[in-house]
């Protein structure tokens, strides 16, 4: 990967947590630094609430982030949510769909449900009002 795909990925976190930020109205949401050596989701203060989100921005779609999201969600034993935005697109979210309806884990990861931005932090705030976690 180029330095200048790194920048594109770094000011696409940065900008994605800023939306975060705003919408769920948590100012403890940081980028996690250097999660290419080390692993981990790209934010860092969702942990709370059962997420694993990893951020990305490039020009076209990849279907290995999905995988991914995925494989990083298992490993925290987290919900995996892949918040993402093409080139002159709007931020958009994946999530698996059992994680929205939970009688549809027998699914797995093989059902998943795309969302804009702002419609992934309402279904977010949704689970952080429902009791289930709390803010560090």
């Amino acid at each position: 990967m180029g330095a200048m795909s790194r920048r594109k990925g770094a000011s696409g976190e940065r900008e994605a947590i800023a939306i975060l930020r705003h919408e769920l109205g948590l100012q403890n949401l940081e980028r996690r630094l250097e999660q290419w050596r080390s692993g981990g989701s790209d934010v860092v203060g969702l942990e709370a609430w059962g997420w694993s989100v990893e951020i990305k921005r490039a020009k076209q779609w990849l279907n290995s982030w999905w995988e991914q999201a995925v494989e990083q969600g298992h490993t925290e034993g987290r919900m995996p949510v892949l918040i993402y935005r093409l080139d002159r697109k709007q931020w958009m979210a994946r999530m698996r769909a059992a994680d929205l309806v939970p009688e549809l884990t027998e699914t797995g990861d093989s059902w998943w449900v795309e969302m804009e931005l702002g419609t992934w932090c309402q279904v977010a705030r949704e689970r952080m009002s429902g009791g289930e976690g709390n803010d560090e």
